[in-house]
């Protein structure tokens, strides 16, 4: 059945590439034979901003440490009239792959929760719709620790999905030590040790897995090399090059709050076409250059403008262009990677090599705040990210790292999260 979903899945796909380029509407579509529902992914071009964090914590990770705690989902729709959303929940395994379980196993309560909280936007060029939601709501208790994705749609049609956003519940009941090391100049290597105290587990190789994620980007996960060995109740994952991965480069920053203020790193702002234009002074490719300390974000986006109320709905919409110097092609696809492109590598932030100016270039419409960004780099046949073309690796780089410790009992349904813990390479 799994092997008819996928084909069907490329079909549909295949059929949206060509609905979009011949301009045709894409929506009513059945969203879940487009794109894989473990996937974050988003089918409405007009939703922007689409965010999902611990309540009052805009940089956190969206895993909730017991069934008592609130993630906070906003999004901004730039299109008019407004569109009527609800969200829903389901129950997916450690690797994201749909959990095949009735609602009422890991949820108490209604899973189609309408969105009623929104609200225009306020001196902006710009109009757009900012819609607020706490997640679980006040009537929706969630029964089972693991991995769920969150689902927006159509309010009167949920089979019409519009995004999706991944989150976690936490049992916090796994005990996790974990440090950064540096093999050599290039490479950071975490060395973690996980202890199943008051743990009931039978086959802990078996029944343990480790899930590494990189700077709050659920595509960039740490390659566990060989498996863990097991003395005294602990896990060890601490032998040499068993979680090794590039240390890369610090994320470029750009602050966008102010469009009366040239910050550093912007070369120019201007008013056209109905947008404020930020030009940013071109980039050089880092590959070979001695590692240089600058703060960061590592990665992520927060949403801010000069004194303002309301954040949220204050801040604009602003047309960033990007440059990246190159003598010749790399002979590879170049993006604008991070939390402002969703971590995603698609058309929208493509970059085009334009041999006049001896750069690669591209405009992406973001809202303003402080941002993060990075040049990254996609083969034509291996399809892999990679960052050592354009950014450079470093040991020295600060990285925060997130560790996931899942259960998944012989006899049991589900991947419970046991344990999760965050570290900095730079403690």
């Amino acid at each position: 059945m799994l092997s008819t979903y996928y084909k069907l899945h490329n079909k549909f796909y295949t059929l949206r590439v060509f609905l979009i380029i011949l301009g045709l509407p894409l929506y009513g579509t059945e969203p879940a034979q487009i794109a894989p529902i473990e996937e974050e992914i988003c089918l409405h071009p007009l939703i922007k901003t689409r965010l999902l964090y611990q309540e009052g914590s805009d940089l956190s990770m969206p895993v909730l440490n017991n069934p008592e705690d609130k993630l906070e989902l906003r999004f901004d729709y730039l299109g008019e009239p407004e569109l009527d959303f609800a969200y829903s929940m389901v129950k997916c395994r450690y690797n994201w792959e749909l959990n095949e379980l009735s609602e009422n196993e890991y949820l108490d309560g209604f899973n189609q929760v309408r969105l009623y909280q929104h609200e225009s936007s306020r001196n902006t060029t710009r109009f757009y719709t900012h819609y607020h939601a706490v997640v679980p709501d006040e009537d929706t208790r969630l029964l089972a620790s693991g991995n769920y994705l969150l689902r927006i749609h159509d309010a009167s049609r949920p089979e019409v999905i519009y995004f999706t956003k991944r989150f976690a519940l936490n049992e916090n009941r796994a005990k996790i030590d974990a440090q950064v090391t540096r093999p050599d100049y290039s490479n950071q290597e975490l060395r973690i040790l996980v202890h199943l105290d008051n743990i009931p587990v039978r086959d802990p190789l078996n029944e343990i897995k480790l899930v590494v994620v990189k700077n709050y980007d659920w595509n960039q996960q740490v390659p566990l090399q060989s498996p863990p060995l097991l003395r005294d109740g602990v896990l060890h994952y601490d032998l040499p090059f068993q979680l090794s991965t590039p240390g890369a480069n610090e994320f470029h920053n750009l602050d966008a709050k102010n469009v009366r203020y040239i910050a550093p790193n912007v070369d120019s702002i201007s008013y056209r076409n109905q947008e404020y234009q930020f030009y940013l002074t071109p980039d050089e490719m880092m590959p070979y250059k001695a590692y240089f300390q600058r703060t960061d974000l590592n990665g992520r986006s927060y949403i801010d403008v000069v004194d303002s109320y309301d954040r949220y709905t204050e801040a604009d919409y602003v047309r960033v262009h990007f440059y990246l110097k190159a003598p010749q092609p790399l002979g590879t696809d170049v993006y604008i990677y991070g939390a402002l492109t969703d971590w995603k590598t698609n058309t929208d932030n493509y970059m085009t090599y334009q041999p006049g100016h001896g750069c690669y270039e591209t405009s992406l419409l973001l809202k303003q705040g402080l941002l993060n960004f990075a040049y990254a780099t996609r083969d034509y046949d291996k399809n892999e990210l990679s960052f050592d073309l354009t950014e450079g690796s470093h040991d020295e780089t600060e990285n925060d790292y997130q560790i996931f410790i899942y259960l998944r009992e012989a006899m049991g349904d589900f991947d419970r999260l046991i344990g999760y813990q965050v570290i900095n390479s730079n403690p």
